[in-house]
Parts: structure tokens; sequence; C-alpha cells
């Protein structure tokens, strides 16, 4: 993560004037103005100092990593003694403001954000920086496994409801599902979400097979080749194939192309199949 800068002085004038409305108004607005005045110093330092697409690559990891819940930085401040400063109206507008923004992903602005604020209503030698890494772990931490998961089981053959071809192939694709589900979650530990999750990715990646197929053999006949519909077609087949792609690597795997239909291998073992897709005649 960058740099953070550490904006206090430039805040003190929205701070005394939030103090002096807080005082008024005892409605909890005090914490929305600094907020407000950190959110657009900080973007503008970001959006100067670094080039857009870093700044985008930056937010988009740091959305999809991060887990700060309000109890984490409770949890934080509590054994810190951050926040002492701030009294409990705002402290808890800062709490609801922390899940509000975990919900919506956490980037580095909103990380720099929370920091600044924990810095200005904190009496601690600690920088803006320091405090910001202390929220990115505790965002990073994996949670407490909750009581009482109930893990599947490797879907089993039986003989008296797989009859058929048809049956036999949706039993092969119940079973990739969780083989692929196992690759994230670890041996024995795949949850029905999970695996409801991995199964949707394959039956998308089933649907785009078949589909990319259609399109080849349209390309390939002299009435349709080169028609503007079918090369938009194959354009928006080409973007599908992209996000398909994209999340497959959360597993290790791949599409790869080995004759009309695609396979699914590992990132790493170019030339190999999982076996993870299957088609009805």
């Amino acid at each position: 993560m960058q740099e953070i800068p550490y904006i206090g002085p430039y805040i003190e004038k929205s701070l005394h004037f939030a103090e002096m409305t807080h005082q008024t108004h005892p409605k909890p607005i005090y914490i929305e103005n600094i907020e407000k005045h950190i959110d657009k110093i900080l973007k503008s330092q970001y959006n100067s100092n670094c080039k857009r697409n870093v700044y985008r690559k930056e937010v988009y990891t740091m959305k999809h990593k991060l887990n700060l819940t309000a109890e984490k930085v409770q949890a934080l401040c509590i054994a810190n003694n951050y926040c002492t400063a701030m009294d409990s109206a705002n402290y808890s507008t800062m709490l609801h403001n922390v899940d509000r923004d975990n919900k919506r992903g956490f980037g580095p602005v909103r990380l720099a954000r929370l920091a600044q604020l924990i810095k200005l209503h904190s009496d601690t030698a600690q920088s803006v920086e320091a405090i910001a890494a202390e929220l990115q772990q505790a965002g990073t931490e994996a949670p407490a496994e909750p009581e009482n998961v109930e893990y599947m089981e490797r879907p089993a053959y039986n003989p008296y409801t797989c009859k058929g071809r048809r049956a036999e192939t949706w039993f092969h694709r119940s079973v990739s599902a969780y083989d692929l589900a196992e690759r994230l979650t670890g041996p024995g530990r795949v949850t029905e979400a999970a695996y409801n999750a991995a199964f949707k990715l394959l039956d998308s990646c089933q649907r785009y097979a078949l589909a990319d197929a259609a399109a080849w053999e349209r390309d390939n006949d002299c009435r349709y080749s080169g028609k503007p519909w079918l090369v938009k077609q194959m354009k928006q087949l080409e973007e599908r194939k992209k996000k398909l792609q994209a999340r497959l690597n959360v597993y290790g795997v791949m599409m790869d192309n080995y004759g009309l239909y695609p396979s699914i291998r590992e990132i790493d073992k170019p030339g190999t199949d999982l076996n993870l897709l299957h088609w009805f005649e």
C-alpha cells in the first residue's frame, strides 16, 4: 500500500467547525463532516501521486481482500487505547460507518480515512501509516470459523438414481463442482455455499463453450461468415471468456482449448485436463 500522508493540519479548521456545530446541533454530524474533508484531500493526493490505472488496480485488490468489520476496529481501539478523545455518539457513528464501508469494499482511501480519524482522536505516538497497517492486518485476518458448520460429502455414485446418460452427466457435474470447491476450501471442508458457487461457475463455462462452438460453426459457414452480427457476437464471447478466466483463476485453474470444446486445467500444468466439464449428448 502507498505511503499515507498525514493530513491532520489541513483539517484543523474543519475539525473546529464540526465541534462547534455539534455543540449547537446534537445530531451525529461531527464524524461525517470530518470524513468528507478527509476524502476530498486524500482523493486529490492519490490522483496526483499515482497513475489512474495503478490506483484502480490497488482499489480493486484491497476491496476484495479486506474484511474490516466494526467489531475488529473496536477490538483494535480497546487494545491500543485509540479514540479516547471521541465521545460515545461519534464513536458509534464511526463504527457504523465502518460496517457501511466494509459492505462497499475497503479501498486505500477509505482505509486511510479511518486511520486519520483514529489518529486525530487518540493520544498516541503511532503514525497514521502504522495505524493503517494495523487496520489492514486486522482486515486480512481470517475470520473465526463459526460453530456447527456442516460440510458436504463428496457425491457418491448411486446406480438407482444414475439411470441413463443424462442422469450420469448430472452426477459427474456435481462431483466436478465438489472437486473444484475443494481446491479453495481444503479437503473435506466444502460447504453448501462453496459447492453452489463452484457449480454455477462450471455451468457458466459449459454454457459459454456451447455458445462458442455454435459461433465457430457459423463463422466457418459461407452463409454467415463475416456478418456484422456474428463478428459482434464473437467479440462478446471473448469478453465473456475473460471474465470466466478471472473467476477460474481464484481456484488455480483456467480454460484451455484442445479442440472444439474447452477443457479446464491447472494454471501451471499446460497440456493437462482436470475433466471438470461434462456434456449432454
